[in-house]
């Protein structure tokens, strides 16, 4: 049986698990970060849910289903830009829409991490990057309708957006 977790409680429910349980997550929920190291895999159901960035810190994750964005958007700098950040071991998304983000998921100095059957889409740059880590599974995803970013013509004070640069070139 799950342990029912909505935004609220998410916090809760993590700091208490002890590994092997399964928490469903309800409800659009801010940031959540994990950092606790579980001796057995915890499975988060996020099949009802969306999250507005996600770190992982922690070791023995599993992430099911449900949404993840970053909280600054597609064009956000650094961690903001993130839907997922990824310093952890033993780690698996499966079924996750990663969206409306910069980087879908940064993976950094992080040892078994899996990512599969999941959706790369309305990212303003990269679905997956990786640095300094071992025993990557990246299997079954698609990635698609990828956001870039807008263009700027610049004519003295005047500013045109979304203009090729051929046709910038022409207009001046």
């Amino acid at each position: 049986m799950a342990i029912v977790a909505t935004c609220l409680t998410i916090a809760a429910a993590l700091a208490a698990a002890k590994g092997g349980e399964t928490i469903a997550l309800k409800g659009a929920c801010p940031a959540i970060t994990i950092s606790k190291h579980y001796p057995r895999p915890l499975t988060i159901n996020a099949a009802q849910a969306s999250v507005r960035g996600l770190t992982i810190t922690g070791s023995n994750i599993r992430w099911n289903a449900g949404t993840i964005t970053a909280s600054g958007g597609t064009h956000a700098k650094g961690p903001a830009g993130y839907a997922a950040k990824i310093i952890g071991r033993s780690v698996t998304f499966e079924g996750v829409t990663f969206t409306d983000a910069k980087k879908g998921a940064v993976i950094d100095s992080s040892r078994d991490i899996a990512i599969l059957r999941s959706r790369f889409t309305r990212l303003g740059d990269d679905g997956i990057v990786v640095a300094r880590t071992s025993g990557l599974t990246i299997a079954g995803n698609t990635f698609e309708a990828s956001v870039g970013k807008s263009t700027e013509c610049r004519d003295g004070e005047a500013v045109t957006y979304n203009l090729s640069m051929k046709a910038c070139r022409a207009a001046r």
